[in-house]
């Protein structure tokens, strides 16, 4: 069986944090957060907060995404920087758009000052209109982030 690129989608998974001190099983994760309250889960805006209050980020080049740091805590993650190289990436490919595992791990409140939903919209700047053949394909999103 085949499919055409154009109906495949890449996935983005916004942010999953482990315990990276010495010793630590492979399976433990980051402590719980006060927005997601759960253990090695991250949304966007606890991330980014983090880093604005002292944990270390660091932008690897080798994989096109970022990862964050604080004593025994990592997450590994996409910023805006990372979603606009997935996205171009999609575009080469000529794939059918990006899926995103969740759109309220965005920012989408403006915690950290980079606008509302920064991720979501550089999505929507990279991937926002395809002409195929005579169609004109919109990459629709459930929020209005423009509001």
């Amino acid at each position: 069986m085949t499919c055409t690129t154009q109906k495949l989608s890449f996935a983005l998974k916004y942010g999953e944090g482990v315990d990276h001190s010495v010793g630590s099983a492979a399976t433990s994760g980051t402590n719980p957060t006060i927005i997601s309250k759960q253990n090695g889960f991250l949304s966007y805006s606890e991330i980014c907060l983090n880093v604005l209050n002292g944990w270390q980020e660091v932008n690897d080049s080798f994989t096109k995404s970022p990862y964050a740091f604080f004593e025994s805590q990592w997450v590994g993650y996409d910023n805006p920087w990372s979603v606009g190289i997935k996205s171009n990436f999609i575009n080469e490919l000529g794939l059918g758009g990006a899926a995103v595992w969740s759109l309220e791990n965005d920012d989408f409140l403006n915690l950290c000052g980079n606008g509302k939903s920064p991720l979501t919209n550089t999505i929507k700047q990279v991937l926002g209109a395809v002409v195929e053949g005579n169609y004109l394909i919109l990459f629709e999103f459930f929020l209005n982030e423009s509001k």
